[in-house]
């Protein structure tokens, strides 16, 4: 791990640990911090890279040209306001950054390690609560499960699961041994599991069983190794289980089980709604639309559809929302092809991972990992030269 990918992946997660009391003596927000840093070391990249322009920096400015667009039409609530602001400034430094931080395979390793390591400081504190009760920061009491640092339990479910997916592979192909595997996975799977978030825990599994299919299914030796840490995996999961807080694994339960709770039904039906209103507003509502024209909570300010295809395709307009989807398939479709280490079939197992978190909660702005892997997918230089090279050859 070096500053960049430190500074990168400290931007990325701010908002996981700044609600903690101890970081509290901060005399600025951990997230602004973050942000220059980034800049600091993006502009140092720049000057050393002889002050060029990465090609796929003109892909994404077109992306954000083609938010842009919806800007008038937005009716300017303090959510909305505060949504544009980040959209073009934290979320866009997400996107850009990796293009100039992060080009080659140890650049990846680095970025990779350092949010394991941000997960791992995570899951300790989340795994405190549980066999210490320890928790220096304020309990929710309307909270699912555990959290961590004061942040939520989607935050926590999200972080611990990218960096299971890192570990997994890690293992699978040796390039870690066996007591270290279970030694970093143990405490991840558990606050994984008793953050009782449902879309990150199943997506874990999703994406780790597809990169068995994808990947190992060829290789006798790595399959049966890949057997083996996906049953160790479950079985971690199902002692999680047995020592996480009744609520978290009640919910978990009767999401397995079909008997979904108000979250998931309210969710299928904010789909519908914006479905319906995508249909009769092609130029889209304005950034935080759904709010406006929806309102499916009323008394709630800070509405969006959970699901950021949608609320793309809602709020900033078909164009906008066409635009998104193929620089989404054409990104997954780069980092397939061009897996061919370990570092880069992490990457599309964590891309796969967090587009499909950000298909089933958060708004645009909590969406940070994935626009970060969105934006290094179109320009990540081993992609590029991989895949001309399978083409032409």
């Amino acid at each position: 791990m070096d500053a960049k990918a430190a500074a990168f992946t400290l931007f990325l997660f701010a908002g996981n640990l700044k609600s903690d009391v101890r970081l509290s003596w901060l005399p600025v927000d951990l997230t602004v911090l973050a942000a220059a840093a980034v800049l600091f070391c993006l502009g140092k990249a720049w000057v050393q890279n002889g002050f060029r322009i990465p090609v796929a920096l003109f892909w994404v400015c077109g992306l954000f040209a083609s938010f842009l667009l919806p800007v008038p039409l937005t009716e300017f609530t303090d959510y909305s306001v505060e949504k544009t602001l980040k959209l073009f400034s934290l979320t866009f430094l997400c996107a850009a950054a990796p293009l100039f931080l992060f080009k080659t395979e140890q650049d990846l390793r680095r970025l990779w390690n350092a949010v394991a390591c941000v997960a791992m400081l995570m899951a300790f504190d989340a795994v405190a609560q549980i066999f210490f009760g320890v928790n220096v920061n304020p309990v929710d009491e309307t909270a699912s499960g555990i959290t961590a640092f004061g942040s939520n339990t989607i935050a926590l479910g999200r972080t611990t699961g990218m960096a299971l997916v890192w570990i997994a592979l890690l293992g699978l192909e040796k390039k870690i041994g066996l007591p270290r595997t279970l030694f970093f996975s143990a405490p991840l799977v558990i606050a994984l599991v008793g953050s009782g978030s449902r879309g990150p825990l199943l997506l874990t599994f999703i994406v780790l069983a597809l990169s068995g299919v994808l990947f190992y299914w060829k290789r006798a030796d790595l399959l049966g190794r890949f057997a083996a840490a996906f049953m160790t995996v479950s079985l971690v999961c199902m002692y999680g289980f047995t020592v996480i807080p009744d609520k978290a694994a009640t919910r978990i339960e009767e999401f397995l089980t079909g008997d979904f709770t108000n979250s998931e039904l309210m969710r299928v039906q904010a789909y519908g709604l914006t479905w319906d209103k995508i249909g009769t507003t092609p130029w889209g509502t304005g950034w935080g639309g759904f709010e406006t024209s929806i309102n499916l909570w009323p008394g709630d300010d800070r509405q969006y559809p959970h699901n950021l295809l949608l609320e793309v395709l809602l709020e900033g307009g078909w164009l906008a929302g066409g635009i998104f989807l193929a620089l989404i398939g054409w990104g997954l479709w780069k980092a397939y092809r061009g897996a061919v280490n370990v570092e880069q079939r992490a990457f599309f197992a964590l891309f796969l991972f967090t587009v499909g978190n950000a298909m089933v909660s958060g708004d645009i702005n909590d969406n940070k990992e994935f626009f970060a892997l969105l934006g290094l997918s179109l320009g990540f230089p081993a992609f590029r030269s991989i895949v001309e090279e399978r083409r032409h050859g």
